[in-house]
């Protein structure tokens, strides 16, 4: 067999990792064949993590080296992202976050030798300003990205994401004949459809949590009740028909339920399977009752009460039992809101002077002040992973969106001139 023959088909380089020296023979003559062993390589990428907004970009750098450190120059270097829909990367190591997503993994592979980087998507925030008329403004939870949508604000109210963030639902006053409609928005701006054409009043849109279904308030027979369309603006129906008002609402985590306010003389929170059955009275109190959320699991309800006098923050099960005061305070606490996890509840309260943001655990205890600031602040609101809280102050004379961790440190601006409403804030959710 031609020994050159052999190198030529690569049959000899293929062994060089287990057979350093060969004896062949050609034609008669025996020859020892020393076989150059390939180089084993490694790769490093720089950096190994980051954070982009959707839309950027970043260059990523592979250093190749050899098993003494070397650099290996020209190496082919094959680029490749674990999830394409959130962030795509070209042969040079050009990286884009091309869509709305966590994360997504970045590998430079060489032969054997692969390194990876996490690109992770920064969070998003929606939320309703008066400035210099009511609009929504999207904001990117470093404070980059600040743009109006839609881009041509006329009074739009209420955001709320879809549960894939990709499509926000509000209500505007854009409509020729003055009435209340409600809308979706593609996140990029694109896509504005009016979902409610009949007259009417049509407010606060709710998404169910599976994308399927938008709920809203409309007067459009008289009194607000509770109605429910697909998101292709299909014929809405209604799903309560009493003889009273009815104002906030909120789909159990798992869409099997609807709790809502309902006004019976005072404001009380009833509960009904999603398509409008079974209706039942949870707090058969007196007093006001408001502000209804589900816990992460959907076995508790935590909401702000009069029942004392004063609004205090109650939780009870799903089922109206077990209700109990958990701020138990002469000053007023209002707007609960669950962490992700369920492990603590973040609220607003006077009971500095002010309005400050606390959090607590479920049963109450443990109560700390997050904001401790001399201003307003109002309207916590935690960002779907639990790594920040959202809310709105006016210090320094400038209201704005702030954000802050867990524990109250690391508050930071995100706008300014923005002052909100008594509406919540609309961190946009991730799949």
């Amino acid at each position: 067999m031609d020994i050159r023959r052999l190198m030529d088909r690569g049959i000899l380089r293929t062994l060089m990792a287990t057979a350093p020296a060969l004896l062949a023979c050609n034609g008669d003559d025996p020859a020892d064949i020393e076989i150059e062993e390939e180089p084993v390589l490694s790769v490093e990428l720089s950096p190994t993590s980051a954070v982009l907004a959707e839309g950027e970009t970043l260059q990523l750098t592979a250093l190749v080296t050899d098993e003494n450190g070397a650099v290996v120059q020209d190496a082919a270097i094959v680029w490749t992202s674990d999830d394409e829909s959130v962030v795509t990367v070209d042969d040079e190591g050009l990286v884009t976050a091309v869509g709305w997503g966590a994360e997504a993994v970045v590998s430079a592979s060489v032969e054997d030798a692969t390194d990876e980087a996490a690109v992770t998507l920064l969070h998003q925030i929606a939320f309703e300003t008066d400035e210099p008329e009511w609009r929504i403004v999207v904001v990117n939870a470093d404070g980059s990205g600040q743009r109006t949508l839609p881009a041509d604000p006329v009074e739009e109210l209420s955001p709320a994401w879809s549960p894939d963030g990709t499509t926000l639902a509000f209500e505007s006053y854009r409509e020729a004949n003055g009435d209340i409609g409600v809308y979706i928005i593609n996140a990029d701006g694109s896509g504005l459809v009016l979902l409610t054409p009949d007259a009417g009043g049509d407010l606060w849109p709710k998404w169910s949590p599976d994308g399927t279904r938008i709920t809203f308030i409309s007067d459009r027979g008289g009194l607000a009740q509770i109605w429910i369309m697909n998101p292709d603006g299909g014929e809405p129906v209604p799903l309560t028909a009493s003889p009273s008002h009815h104002a906030d609402h909120q789909w159990s985590p798992d869409g099997s339920a609807i709790v809502f306010e309902r006004d019976d003389g005072t404001s009380q929170l009833w509960v009904m399977n999603a398509d409008g059955s079974d209706e039942l009275n949870l707090t058969p109190n007196p007093g006001d009752h408001s502000e209804p959320v589900w816990s992460p699991d959907g076995e508790r309800i935590a909401f702000r009460s009069f029942r004392d006098g004063n609004g205090e923050i109650y939780v009870m099960n799903a089922d109206g039992s077990g209700q109990v005061n958990l701020t138990n305070d002469a000053a007023n606490d209002r707007m609960p809101v669950w962490s992700p996890d369920g492990s603590r509840i973040a609220f607003e309260t006077e009971r500095d002077g002010n309005r400050e943001i606390y959090v607590m655990n479920p049963d109450g205890s443990d109560p700390i002040n997050l904001t401790d600031d001399p201003s307003r602040d109002e309207l916590p609101a935690w960002s779907p992973d639990g790594s920040m809280i959202a809310f709105g102050s006016d210090r320094d004379g400038d209201p704005g969106i702030f954000v802050m961790a867990p524990d109250g440190g690391g508050q930071t601006r995100l706008t300014s001139g923005t002052p909100v409403d008594e509406r919540p804030l609309a961190w946009r959710p991730r799949e």
